[in-house]
């Protein structure tokens, strides 16, 4: 019998495991090789992982905030598989959301802004059809249109005037549509004509330049004028302006740059905001709140400085935005009825297991070892901090929650299974702090590789800089990446108060804001999760955004200190923001005696005062080199490797650093960046959702 190979799986995050999955979803593949998955600490996840504390009425402590949008068919169908494999159904553990709020700044006064998007009857990942940019920019015109046919309505109800230089084809308009509705004999205008000539049966990707820019040209055509006139009425037709002309930036860019034949990737060597400018747009529409989003969502602030940092490059930005507004199936968003831990991870680990995939926690990967080959170079050996020994031979991570009766990832390891678990407990030690000096107390343990050996290198690009410090020797792609991809610390921040969202505040129960004062950008209403609390809180509230300043990368390890610092600087942003901006979102959290912050709603058993009561809350600064964020500034996407072109005959990668068809951090392209890398190796999943939306 021909020995099996070893596929070794470095990291446990959702990319990582993504891959195990598709290679194990195979008849028969254990007879051709071992699945193997090293894991630093005792629980998996990576950026994805959260946990229950037990010690504190099991609440569920997420890394971050994470949403699911109805965009994600890969993720989605992953795990309905998953689900499906244990006897369950995905849809019990998600909730639609068809609401997400905006804080406007804008307008005067500032509102809370909340934008309805229409469900459908379909669940993302139940053969959905596969999106394409050319049928997508067709939904942009189609939206734009439906913009225009609504302020002409509101023209026509303010009498609003049109300027002296208005073009015939919209004075005619106005005048044979007088009361806004839809006339079979409406003049046609510009944005009419580029309906028609994208409707035509010819593939938009043939056409040439000069059809293309005469699309951009009509479309500029019909922009402009509708711009002007609107801006008559400023203030309260603002959002419709916004909105047309947002849409025709975006689409003029589209056809003049030839996004349809080249690709996204053809204008990510600018930034979004400076794309639109470049293609016409007014200032105050590229600082509009739904374009900020694009940028606070992904934390787009290189070193995390959200006042002179923001920078994302315009063709992931455009993906993601044409894929979040016009590609959603059922409901634009989608909440975890529970910890990310508890819904994605504890099931992924759960079937991989059942099918005979090893998982060796307590394994910190040091560095990657090269050996010279015909080709090249190879991975000859990778070398591990073993954290600890297990006394048993297995560890079992997971813990039974009462209040749910099920498994969960508990907030720390299971100590009794350890040989050094006491030391590890009685010291304080957190095996996935980077700076922790349990370090210096792990064992080298060496993993020698044999030929038709393969390695998935799943943990993420800020602590490759050391691992694969061979690789970035030999290989100029590799140092490429390493040094010009930037990450960004992140902060984590969930409360626990004592009045619900709407005693708060909020606007309609649940939700999310996403363009939230900074640092904390994005807020989560997560009150829907379970736990142990009796009486429950009121409400449970999740904040988090970029952690400005890298000076804590600076600082060797190990430093226990370190953590320590970026703690309180947690606190400290957090105690500013709720003291400063939480009223601009939550007006009924405010002290009526001094105007800022009412601390007694933050619930604290021990009775403190004052700020004191946040050290009773969860705070969590995303400081390792595996937590960092990956950015995509412009001009960067290219030093992306792709999974299956790694430089190295026996490295694939996997991660949502690696070249997708989204280049953005997100669980979707981590789990795209996991198939394409178990695609690599096996041949399955022949079939990406999306992997060809770059394409017209």
């Amino acid at each position: 019998m021909a020995k099996k190979k070893q596929i070794v799986i470095l990291g446990g995050g959702i990319a990582a495991l993504t891959t195990a999955w598709y290679l194990s979803d195979q008849p028969g593949w254990q007879d051709r090789y071992d699945i193997t998955v090293y894991q630093l600490g005792w629980r998996l996840g990576g950026k994805c992982a959260s946990s229950r504390n037990a010690e504190r009425h099991w609440r569920s402590e997420e890394h971050g905030l994470h949403i699911w949008p109805g965009f994600y068919a890969n993720a989605f169908g992953l795990l309905g598989n998953c689900y499906r494999e244990l006897g369950g159904d995905v849809r019990q553990h998600f909730r639609g959301q068809d609401h997400v709020c905006m804080l406007d700044p804008q307008e005067q006064p500032e509102q809370l802004w909340s934008v309805y998007f229409k469900p459908d009857k379909d669940f993302p990942g139940l053969h959905n059809p596969e999106p394409s940019l050319a049928l997508t920019l067709r939904k942009l015109l189609d939206l734009i249109s439906g913009h225009f046919g609504k302020a002409l309505q509101e023209a026509h109800a303010l009498e609003l005037q049109l300027p002296a230089d208005a073009p015939d084809w919209l004075r005619r308009l106005l005048q044979a549509r007088p009361m806004g509705g839809p006339e079979a004999t409406a003049p046609e205008t510009p944005l009419s004509q580029a309906q028609q000539l994208l409707a035509r049966q010819q593939p938009l990707w043939q056409h040439d330049d000069a059809q293309h820019r005469h699309i951009a040209q009509l479309l500029r055509d019909f922009r402009d004028p509708v711009v002007a006139w609107l801006g008559g009425a400023r203030r309260r037709m603002s959002r419709a302006r916004k909105a047309i002309e947002l849409g025709c930036c975006i689409a003029i860019g589209c056809f003049f740059d030839g996004v349809l034949r080249k690709g996204l990737s053809a204008i990510d060597r600018r930034d979004f905001r400076d794309w639109l400018l470049h293609h016409g747009a007014h200032r105050e529409t590229v600082d509009w709140a739904p374009v900020q989003v694009l940028y606070d969502s992904p934390f787009a602030y290189v070193g995390g400085d959200t006042e002179k940092g923001a920078n994302l490059a315009a063709g992931v930005a455009l993906g993601v935005a044409l894929r979040l507004g016009l590609t959603y199936r059922g409901h634009l968003f989608y909440d975890m009825q529970g910890g990310m831990g508890d819904v994605v991870i504890t099931p992924l680990y759960r079937a991989l297991e059942a099918r005979g995939v090893r998982f060796e926690f307590f394994h910190r990967v040091r560095r990657l070892e090269l050996k010279r080959s015909a080709g090249g170079h190879v991975i000859r050996s990778i070398h591990f901090g073993r954290q600890a020994r297990l006394k048993c031979g297995i560890y079992r991570p997971l813990v039974t929650v009462p209040v749910l009766g099920e498994e969960c990832w508990p907030d720390r390891p299971r100590y009794e299974q350890l040989v050094e678990g006491d030391r590890i407990r009685d010291g304080g030690h957190d095996l996935e702090s980077h700076w922790d000096d349990w370090t210096t107390q792990e064992t080298e343990f060496c993993l020698d590789l044999q030929q038709g050996d393969q390695v998935v290198l799943g943990i993420s690009l800020g602590a490759l800089k050391t691992i694969c410090a061979e690789l970035c020797a030999v290989d100029p792609d590799w140092r490429a990446l390493v040094n010009g991809l930037p990450t960004v610390q992140t902060q984590g921040v969930q409360l626990w108060l004592s009045k619900s969202g709407k005693q708060i505040g909020w606007k309609q129960s649940g939700g999310w804001i996403v363009t939230a004062p900074q640092p904390h950008s994005v807020v989560a209403d997560m009150s829907h999760v379970q736990e142990d609390w009796n009486p429950p809180p009121g409400s449970v509230q999740y904040l988090c955004g970029p952690l400005q300043g890298d000076y804590l990368a600076q600082y060797p390890a190990p430093d226990p200190a370190v953590p320590a610092r970026a703690r309180q600087q947690v606190h400290d942003e957090t105690v500013r923001w709720l003291e400063c901006e939480a009223k601009r979102l939550w007006p009924g959290c405010v002290d009526p005696k001094t105007g800022g912050f009412d601390w007694k709603l933050l619930l604290d058993a021990d009775g403190l005062q004052g700020p004191a009561r946040l050290g009773r809350q969860y705070l969590r600064p995303n400081i390792n080199p595996s937590d960092r964020y990956v950015l995509s500034p412009a001009g960067t996407p290219k030093l992306r490797l792709s999974p299956d072109n790694s430089g190295f005959d026996n490295l694939v990668l996997s991660g949502d650093w690696t070249r997708t068809a989204m280049n953005v951090g997100c669980v979707e392209a981590a789990v795209m960046s996991g198939m394409a890398a178990a695609r690599a190796l096996c041949g399955h999943p022949r079939k990406i959702h999306g992997e060809f939306f770059l394409q017209a």
